[in-house]
């Protein structure tokens, strides 16, 4: 928590007392874009518990971003198991899970509660391989932090949400 705000205040706080260990490195082109035309630019923000954490997580950002050319394009390539965070986070009401198949199969995606309870079974189906969007009403539901998890074969991720009202 302490590296997320940190990195969100662009300043260190004084007031925290406890050592952090935060890096920020930003970098981008150069580009050479002539008048009238764009390019597309990717940003990730990369964390991990260990270098080799780290590079695992670039990895997979560059492979969902390699070879995108446009934003129509699917950066996502067919044959990596990925799941996004949702967005917006924290949200309310309504979300967007975006994940990748590597092949096809059956697909499971599950939401939680805290507590570790079912809240709802948003996919449970043989999916073709390649990206896929979940979009997600939760206005029943009340504020608080959830869980999704995402099964494919013998691939599993969980991420969390928050859900504000």
């Amino acid at each position: 928590q302490d590296k997320w705000d940190y990195m969100n205040a662009g300043m260190a706080d004084t007031a925290i007392t406890s050592q952090m260990d935060c890096s920020i490195i930003i970098t981008t082109g150069p580009y050479d874009i002539p008048s009238g035309e764009s390019v597309v630019a990717a940003i990730a923000i990369l964390g991990g518990t260990s270098l080799s954490d780290i590079q695992a997580n670039a990895d997979a950002a560059i492979a969902r971003y390699s070879g995108m050319t446009s934003v129509d394009d699917n950066p996502v390539q067919p044959d990596i198991f990925f799941l996004s965070q949702n967005y917006p986070n924290p949200f309310n009401a309504r979300t967007t899970i975006e994940f990748n198949v590597p092949s096809t199969q059956q697909v499971k995606l599950e939401a939680f509660d805290l507590l570790g309870r079912k809240v709802v079974v948003l996919v449970d189906n043989q999916l073709e391989a390649g990206a896929h969007i979940v979009n997600w009403d939760c206005s029943e539901l009340p504020s608080g932090v959830y869980f999704y998890r995402l099964s494919v074969g013998e691939n599993t991720a969980t991420k969390k949400m928050t859900l504000l009202k």
